[in-house]
Parts: structure tokens; sequence; C-alpha cells
């Protein structure tokens, strides 16, 4: 099989690609923030600056001219896997910096799309939170690897 890098991202194949349930029970807790155990995933820090750079666009600019949930998404919940961090669901529109409504229909999307699962709350089954799926993550990864590859650019010249 060829490496995530030798691949076009929309050829990512995963086992999540089999029918998995929407809602679904993890075994386990994330690992604690800073837990040096787990591996570090590819580029989670270039996604996290990546978000940073999107609110302070917004900030500088505005955000009335840009809108890009899906990515923003992902972005942040890469990142919060890297960190070991679980995300509630009513967290995505805030990470997304769209209203409710518009954050819960693009997480559906990306559900939708076998990127996103959804997990209750064992001791609050109000709560929901959503992380990528093993798919959603095989991507991400993919994509900041051959971002990687390419190399950064003079800052500042």
């Amino acid at each position: 099989m060829s490496s995530p890098e030798d691949r076009p991202l929309g050829d990512v194949r995963s086992a999540a690609d089999a029918e998995a349930p929407a809602e679904r029970e993890w075994p386990s807790a994330p690992m604690a923030v800073g837990d040096m155990s787990r591996r570090a995933l590819p580029g989670a820090q270039l996604a996290a600056w990546a978000v940073m750079a999107r609110r302070l666009r917004e900030e500088v600019i505005g955000g009335d001219l840009f809108s890009d949930p899906a990515w923003d998404i992902l972005l942040d919940l890469y990142a919060a896997l890297d960190r070991g961090d679980r995300v509630q669901l009513t967290s995505v529109a805030s990470m997304a910096g769209v209203p409710p409504s518009t954050g819960r229909r693009w997480a559906r999307k990306l559900v939708d799309r076998g990127l996103l699962e959804r997990e209750k709350d064992r001791r609050d089954q109000r709560q929901t939170y959503v992380r990528l799926t093993a798919k959603g993550q095989e991507i991400m990864t993919a994509f900041m690897v051959r971002l990687a590859a390419k190399g950064l650019p003079s800052l500042l010249n």
C-alpha cells in the first residue's frame, strides 16, 4: 500500500469507510493533555497555528469576508485530538466562527461524509462530543504531511 504522501487526498481509505453508526461510545477517555506517552500527530502544531492565523485574520480584517466552516472544524478537531481534548458538539460553531445552527449543519455534513463521529457523555447524556473518525484523522494527517513536505516559505522577506 502506498504512503499517505503518495495518494491523492480524495483517495485516502481506511477501515472507517465501512459502515459505522453515527452515534458511538468510545471505551476509554482521551489521554491527559501533555501526556508524553502518546505519539504526536504529524502537523498538529501547524493545524493549531492555522487556526490561530484564521482567528487573527478575522480580528484584523473582519470575519464577514471569509467563511470556511468545514475546514475550521477539521483543523480544530485535529489539533484537539493531538492535545487529547474532548470537544463538545456545541463548541463546533464557535470553532468555525458561525452561528450554532450553521455549526450543527456543518458537523452533520462532516459526520455524513465519515470524517467526524459523535460520542454521548456517559455521565450526562445531554452532552455530545465530536471527534475525527479514523478516516478524518487519516485525511488530515495526509494533508499535513504533504503540506509540510512542500516546505515553509520565507517569512517577512
